[in-house]
């Protein structure tokens, strides 16, 4: 869908969401006209998101970039005149991916294939090459059929596919999360040596995703990555055909949480209730964050412009 088109949609949705609370004399239609007039001749929100994107770039949480996007939003909500704007300070998690994100796959006969891979945000080091036999499962249940026995000492290999049956295809992501949200966690109470994931993707590609995973403070935390939707296809033909060990090598690490802010606007009404939306400006550190969650963030600030300039 044309990008305008699909944020003309969600405006229109926040903004009348929105004007419930505030009382207007005008019909209706001609209302939500408009803010189609004025969002379609004069709307700020894609190049907003340009510049956030283009500008700014890859903004990791703790990072110099997140913080240039917080100056940057600051400013921006200033330069539209709303009643207050004002920075919360907040404390960040600081994950850096480091330089080193190698892994590739050896069969019994000696064959190897490299393997596009991420680390997973939350994931530690492997602190050197770190090579054992891999073992697949399907999903988080399947894993959590097996006993540490089956399990320890090895990579674990949670390939579990997007269903392409459902019309939201963030359904699909949703039933996947878990193999990347709770594999990891789950896989190390096993005693596996580390996790790869397939990625958590739509198309079948040669492109990994990465993506947050998280360990229970009991739990040991282990290495964790994900290959693309190609690879993770060719590691199950080359499983079916006998052992395979993977070599995997990561540098990751986690630092101490940084200083970070939310970028706060508010618009006052008349009473005391309060609707409150929002995004967050920090993305992933591999890609500019268009759609996560760039594109929302842009919808709420078009939102609160268009809605100002045409009721206030």
């Amino acid at each position: 869908m044309n990008f305008n088109l699909l944020a003309m949609k969600n405006i229109l949705f926040t903004l009348l969401f929105l004007t419930t609370t505030f009382a207007y004399s005008q019909n209706d239609s001609l209302f939500i006209r408009q803010i189609y007039n004025e969002a379609l001749e004069n709307g700020q929100a894609y190049q907003n998101l340009k510049v956030l994107c283009k500008s700014i770039g890859a903004r990791i949480s703790g990072s110099k970039q997140a913080e240039d996007a917080v100056r940057w939003g600051r400013h921006l909500l200033k330069s539209y005149h709303f009643d207050t704007v004002y920075l919360q300070e907040i404390k960040v998690p600081q994950w850096v991916r480091g330089t080193k994100e190698e892994a590739w796959i050896e069969n019994e006969k000696g064959d190897k294939l490299r393997l596009n891979v991420l680390a997973l945000g939350g994931s530690v080091a492997t602190n050197g090459v770190l090579t054992s036999e891999i073992i697949e499962v399907k999903n988080i249940d399947e894993l959590k059929q097996l006993t540490q026995n089956e399990v320890a000492g090895k990579i674990v290999f949670l390939n579990e596919a997007f269903d392409q049956k459902h019309i939201n295809t963030f359904s699909a992501y949703g039933y996947c999360y878990p193999i990347r949200g709770d594999g990891p966690n789950e896989a190390s109470k096993l005693g596996a040596k580390a996790v790869i994931i397939r990625s958590l993707a739509t198309p079948i590609d040669h492109f990994p995703h990465t993506g947050v995973t998280s360990f229970d403070k009991d739990v040991k935390a282990i290495p964790a990555a994900a290959i693309s939707t190609q690879h993770a296809n060719d590691l199950t033909t080359w499983l079916k055909n006998g052992k395979v060990k993977l070599h995997l090598e990561l540098s990751c690490k986690t630092l101490p949480d940084a200083i970070s802010h939310n970028v706060i606007a508010e618009i006052k009404g008349k009473d005391d209730k309060i609707i409150t939306i929002g995004g967050h400006l920090d993305s992933w550190d591999v890609g500019e964050g268009a759609h996560d969650d760039g594109a929302g963030i842009m919808h709420c600030i078009e939102a609160f412009r268009l809605l100002k300039k045409i009721r206030f």
